[in-house]
């Protein structure tokens, strides 16, 4: 069941307004009021059957509560909400960009050590000609003295 209560008073006189039998949901428990967490409702109130959903062990009643819009408070609560959504947006975006910078990461690591085994004996030899080109160049060196 889905509709809207407009009043110019605040959630709690409204509800201690109702007469006994509208407080009551279609189970006969005392409707609660809730705040919607939901981005298309977000800080919305509503009231709701206190024991759930219908199958979970509530009737599922569900009705909301819309106080008299304050433009101000309006502005501000859309305002948060979309920063909100843009900030969850932002995470996700950011965790993904993470996620490819690791596994980029992770190749190159693998890259280097597969490269680095290819040219170890390229290097040992390298090492070896330095050193007799160093040795020779001093046997040279010493035999011209």
């Amino acid at each position: 069941m889905s509709s809207s209560f407009n009043s110019s008073s605040s959630v709690g006189a409204v509800f201690d307004n109702l007469s006994p039998y509208s407080r009551l949901c279609n189970c006969k428990s005392k409707m609660i009021i809730q705040i919607s967490k939901q981005p298309k409702s977000y800080a919305r109130r509503f009231f709701s059957c206190p024991n759930g959903r219908e199958g979970v062990g509530g009737c599922g009643f569900f009705l909301w509560f819309d106080p008299p819009e304050d433009n101000n408070v309006r502005n501000e609560i859309d305002s948060s909400v979309i920063l909100k959504c843009e900030l969850v947006e932002l995470k996700k975006a950011m965790e993904k960009a993470m996620e490819n910078v690791s596994s980029q990461i992770m190749k190159l690591n693998v890259s280097v050590e597969v490269y680095q085994k290819a040219i170890a004996p390229e290097l040992k030899l390298l090492k070896y000609v330095v050193f007799l080109m160093f040795f020779v160049a001093v046997m040279f060196v010493s035999k011209a003295m």
